[in-house]
C-alpha cells in the first residue's frame, strides 16, 4: 500500500481491507503508521492511528502532548475512521511512540496511564533516545518477579540538533 499511496490514513485502509475482507470476524488489529519529512533542521511527521495508542512528542521547552487523533481499530468495520495529523518538530524535539503491551505489561495489577508516560518523558527533556528509552524501561519495566504479559515496542525518534 505505501508504493501506491502516501498518507498515513489511505495506508491504514488498506490494511483495514485485507484484514476485513480476508479474516475471521474476530480478527482485528491496532495499527500507527507514521510519514516524516525532513527538511533542514525542521521535520513533518504525519500520523494515523488504527486503534493504536497516539505517540507523545516531548517539544524543546519540556512540554509533552500527545499527537494524532484516535481511529478505529483494523478489522472491525469496513469503512473506519482514520484521519491524518500533521506536526512539525523541531531541532531537538523527540516523539515517542509504544504499544499497548507498554500501558498493561504487568496488568490487572498494574496498568501505566498515559499520564505516567508522559511525567517521565517530561523529566527527559534535553536527553538522547537511548535514555529516553532507559528511563521508561526503569520506570515501567523492570520487574524482576515476573515478565510483561503483553509484548512491548517503543520507538524514540529524536530531530537532530
Amino acid at each position: 500500500a505505501s508504493v501506491r499511496e502516501h498518507r498515513p490514513s489511505r495506508i491504514l485502509a488498506s490494511l483495514n481491507d485485507a484484514v476485513w475482507l480476508g479474516h475471521e470476524a474476530d480478527a482485528v488489529c491496532t495499527a500507527l503508521y507514521t510519514t516524516v519529512d525532513v527538511n533542514g533542521a525542521k521535520a513533518r511527521i504525519t500520523v494515523a492511528s488504527g486503534g493504536h495508542p497516539l505517540p507523545l512528542v516531548l517539544r524543546d521547552d519540556g512540554h509533552v502532548e500527545q499527537i494524532g487523533r484516535p481511529g478505529t481499530l483494523l478489522g472491525i468495520d469496513a469503512k473506519p475512521l482514520l484521519v491524518d495529523a500533521t506536526y512539525e518538530l523541531g531541532p531537538g524535539e523527540t516523539v515517542f511512540f509504544y504499544t499497548d503491551g507498554l500501558l498493561d505489561a504487568y496488568a490487572p495489577g498494574r496498568v501505566v496511564q498515559p499520564s505516567d508516560l508522559e511525567a517521565v518523558l517530561r523529566a527527559c527533556a534535553g536527553r538522547p533516545p537511548s535514555e529516553i528509552l532507559g528511563a521508561m524501561e526503569e520506570s515501567f519495566l523492570d520487574s524482576e518477579e515476573v515478565d510483561p504479559r503483553d509484548d512491548v515496542a517503543i520507538v524514540v525518534l529524536q530531530v537532530s540538533r
